[in-house]
This record gives C-alpha cells, structure tokens and sequence, in this order.
C-alpha cells in the first residue's frame, strides 16, 4: 500500500431512491501507525467518518479487505452495486483487494 491512497464508491438508483457514497482513506501516520479512515452517507446530506489506527501495514490491509468486501455484498443488502467513482494516483493497491 502506498503511505496515502483514497477510493471514493457510489451506490445510485433513483427509482429504489438509493443515492449512497463510500470513501475509503488510507495513510500511514508520522509515527508509523496505518490510518483506515471510512466515510459514508447519503449523497447530498452531510456524512459519518470513524478513523481506525493499526500498528502494522498488514492488519490496515486486512481490514480494508474487509470493508471492501462489504460493499461487493451490496446488491444483496441494498439491491444496487457500488461503482467506482474517483480515487488517488496511488489508490491501485487498494482496489486489488
């Protein structure tokens, strides 16, 4: 993972009036400490945000896994897949997951 990488997700359909945004943040701090910071809402209103410290790259990477994993069962839960709307230069590292 690069030390600062961002994947923003978007859930739309008009007629099940579902208007989702999920951005993923990920960063490594000056001490070392990987930052996953997620953030999600209804487009148009203001959003939630929780950042998650982890003390190792492996454990950040475990975790976006699986808040990765999560937004693929979408269409089961939501009935509307996530797409791919912007990232970071860096952000290919996060979408091999």
């Amino acid at each position: 993972m690069a030390s600062h990488a961002w994947i923003a997700l978007e859930a739309i359909d008009p007629k099940a009036n579902v208007f989702r945004r999920y951005i993923l943040d990920v960063s490594e701090d000056l001490f070392g400490h990987w930052i996953v910071t997620r953030q999600w809402g209804r487009i148009g209103s203001s959003s939630q945000r929780v950042a998650t410290s982890f003390a190792s790259k492996e454990d950040s990477e475990r975790f976006v896994r699986m808040l990765l994993q999560r937004r693929r069962t979408a269409p089961k839960r939501i009935g509307v897949p996530y797409k791919l709307t912007a990232q970071s230069t860096d952000a290919d590292t996060l979408l091999q997951y």
